[in-house]
């Protein structure tokens, strides 16, 4: 996904087409539901599989999608940024720790998100995804867990 990002860039729109993002980004959404209720175990999964000889961290991947997408401004990338932050948000809250200290500690997860807050979107921009890339509770919720 950051690879189709990264390929096609900036995509502008005409006036009343709405952005597309690949069939591919499913997955986000099945990766943000499958922490929804904030059950820890599954949250846990995104950092470490205990019983895999191999560990793969889905934090990182996700952290840099979202660095991918703060830096194309425009409508696409709006779009996938903040589906990829709500699935950021799922991850950690609860709290889960674990994944707070990772992604605060480990990742440039606050450089994305402080790109994502100036950034300002592309001649295609709407002005209600800016407002919800910037008012998305993860954007306000970072702040809280770097203490």
């Amino acid at each position: 996904m950051i690879e189709n990002h990264k390929w096609n860039g900036i995509i502008t729109l005409p006036e009343g087409q709405e952005p597309e993002l690949p069939d591919t980004f499913l997955i986000i959404r099945f990766l943000q539901l499958l922490t929804e209720g904030h059950y820890r175990n599954n949250q846990n999964i995104f950092r470490e599989q205990p019983n895999n000889p191999l560990n793969i961290n889905i934090l990182d991947d996700l952290v840099n999608y979202l660095n991918c997408l703060s830096r194309i401004p425009c409508r696409t990338s709006a779009v996938a940024a903040i589906r990829v932050s709500a699935t950021i948000l799922e991850v950690i809250q609860g709290p889960c720790v674990g994944n707070q200290m990772h992604l605060t500690l480990n990742t440039e997860i606050l450089e994305s998100l402080n790109r994502l807050l100036r950034t300002v979107g592309g001649s295609d921009s709407k002005m209600e995804e800016n407002l919800e890339v910037r008012g998305n509770k993860y954007c306000r919720y970072h702040l809280y867990i770097t203490f």
